[in-house]
């Protein structure tokens, strides 16, 4: 009965061991998954920048061929007097200009949507500021134009800089949040080692406890027997003190008998509890082991996810850079357009006269 209580606490320190074990294993799985995740989109981001990078190729080598067009209807402009039928056609391609201008703006349109949805999937930005505000002249006006102009590449120039420092903000919290998670582990697997010492030193205590009190039950009977022998008998009751001795002994008997299966239990017991310490120094060792192994793992992993940051960044920037210059070159149209107006307005005046 004296090892009753170590037993309990052992059952509570096992429990607490294996759930411990459990909840341990669920977050190195968790993170696998995760990792498999981050994986998976930044594949998709890289496929999503190659498709972008290749429109915006196939957009400037139709943007140079509007521009090659604009230049020659500029050079066939200048003559007057070439009739009604050449300011119709004129006109005519003007209007193709203008139809053109208006997909090229659709697109960019979309490259701009395109790029806004890789910064909200990299985490670069909110809800309020995840769209690049990239304004779109309306009037066609030189004025307006200049003004718009400008005003493009500053929100293009402040939109880079806040993505980059909302990328390694974001970053930062990362690594932050994994270093914590690290400490966390750790703390754990000290809990868990200080709690296998304890048990260690509960069935040490056990073990000689059960034997040291063995030792006065099984002696003092034999003691009280030897007490009981040298005492003087009287002669006039010779087989009524045999009597009490013979029963004496019985007792005796069943008692020694009683503390050898009481001794053999206990023995069971510790045996139990050597077992079970057993599999929970195993259990430890592997838990110390799938620790270190996601240590290492996530000092690996730390260089890697800067490059791949510094990846993102450098397309971003590449992107960001490619449609400023794309804005750059449908302002430009749209003055030439407005040039092009005016010139035909001009025509029409000397036609009339």
């Amino acid at each position: 009965m004296a090892s009753s209580s170590p037993v309990v606490n052992g059952d509570i320190s096992r429990e607490a061991l294996k759930q411990t074990n459990m909840s341990m294993k669920e977050r190195f799985e968790g993170l696998s998954v995760w990792r498999e995740k981050q994986r998976e989109e930044k594949e998709f981001l890289e496929g999503r920048l190659d498709e972008a990078r290749g429109r915006m190729e196939a957009l400037s080598l139709h943007n140079q061929e509007l521009s090659r067009k604009v230049e020659e209807q500029e050079g066939g402009g200048g003559a007057e007097g070439k009739g009604q039928d050449g300011t119709a056609n004129h006109n005519a391609e003007l209007e193709a200009l203008r139809a053109q201008l208006v997909r090229l703006q659709a697109e960019k349109s979309d490259l701009v949507a395109m790029n806004s949805e890789l910064q909200l999937k990299t985490g670069q930005g909110s809800e309020d500021d995840s769209f690049i505000e990239i304004r779109i002249a309306r009037e066609d006006t030189g004025k307006d134009l200049y003004h718009n102009e400008k005003d493009s590449r500053y929100d293009m120039s402040a939109s880079r800089q806040e993505s980059e420092e909302l990328t390694v903000s974001q970053l930062l919290q990362s690594l932050r949040k994994e270093t914590q998670r690290v400490e966390r582990l750790q703390i754990e697997l000290e809990a868990a080692r200080s709690r296998i010492t304890e048990l260690e030193e509960k069935e040490t205590n056990t073990e000689s406890s059960t034997q040291t009190s063995l030792l006065p039950e099984v002696v003092s009977p034999a003691l009280a027997t030897t007490a009981c022998g040298t005492e003087p008998e009287p002669e006039e009751e010779p087989q009524q003190n045999s009597g009490k001795e013979k029963s004496e002994n019985d007792r005796l008997k069943l008692q020694v008998d009683s503390m050898k299966a009481q001794g053999q239990l206990e023995q069971r017991k510790a045996g139990e509890e050597r077992t079970n310490l057993t599999q929970l120094k195993d259990a430890y060792t592997k838990l110390f082991e799938d620790y270190n192994e996601l240590k290492q793992e996530s000092k690996n992993r730390e260089p890697l996810v800067t490059k791949e940051v510094g990846d993102l960044q450098t397309r971003l920037g590449a992107a960001e850079k490619a449609l400023a210059a794309k804005q750059q070159q449908i302002d430009v149209m749209k003055q030439e357009i407005y040039q092009k107006e005016k010139e035909l307005e001009t025509i029409s005046v000397f036609q009339a006269q």
